[in-house]
């Protein structure tokens, strides 16, 4: 069975909570849209280098319910895609969802080799983490393979002006550098968002990375893209990092 059909097999069986949660679409037809207009966004913005998108490894950092590892099995059918979600309930759905022999399935990237993936797409990851922000561009940098790029979206300041005015954000919140909301709630959840200057997001990104574009609004003008390399001679403490998080994780 294709991917596709067996995942609209499955689908009707996973609670709606679950769906809501990870993209706002209870429908599949809903649910496949945005999916497939991430995966168009990514082909447009990688088509400054044709070969950027002929990754034979691609890792969905925050798979979700595989809302684009569907769409990257379907569209780039020469890649092995590994899916990453650390929340237990979405990472059991994903797999009854996602049934093919190039897709792999990942709850901690520890368990991930160094260098072994070409392409690295973080989709609202960067958007529900605080503390943990370096944790994981280090964890980018030590997966990506020496000429790989990573496709990462943010919430820049503009959408945070927006969320402002219409009251989903406190009246005195403001975004100097950045800003998160919910910032007591677990990392990597939906009760945190955090939005970021373009300007500080790209420094943040500078101090490790070559930055190759910067997109304010490029995701269906809501969040922002940008497009790194790996930066020769940037270096992590990988071990203080990882520690950090290791207690982040047992805070929440």
């Amino acid at each position: 069975m294709p991917p596709g059909d067996h995942f609209s097999a499955i689908f009707p069986q996973v609670p709606a909570e679950l769906r809501q949660r990870v993209s706002g679409e209870i429908t599949e037809e809903g649910f496949r849209f945005v999916g497939w207009e991430i995966f168009k966004a990514i082909q447009r913005t990688l088509a400054v280098d044709q070969n950027l998108f002929k990754a034979q490894r691609i890792l969905d950092l925050g798979a979700g319910l595989g809302r684009l590892s569907l769409p990257l099995l379907e569209g780039a059918p020469q890649a092995e895609v590994t899916a990453f979600e650390q929340d237990s309930a979405l990472l059991h759905w994903c797999e009854k969802l996602l049934q093919s022999p190039r897709i792999h399935f990942a709850s901690n990237t520890d368990s991930l080799p160094e260098g072994r993936f070409e392409l690295i797409i973080a989709i609202s990851l960067f958007s529900h983490v605080d503390e943990s922000t370096d944790f994981w561009l280090s964890e980018i940098d030590r997966l990506l393979t020496e000429d790989g790029v990573a496709f990462i979206s943010y919430q820049d300041e503009k959408l945070f002006r927006e969320m402002k005015a219409k009251g989903v954000l406190p009246e005195t919140a403001e975004c100097q550098e950045r800003y998160v909301n919910g910032a007591q709630g677990p990392e990597l959840s939906t009760h945190m968002s955090t939005f970021y200057k373009s300007s500080h997001w790209k420094s943040l990104l500078s101090r490790h990375f070559e930055v190759m574009v910067i997109n304010p609004r490029g995701l269906f003008g809501h969040q922002s893209i940008s497009v790194i390399r790996r930066k020769k001679g940037a270096q992590f403490d990988r071990e203080a990092l990882r520690c950090a998080r290791q207690r982040l994780t047992q805070k929440s």
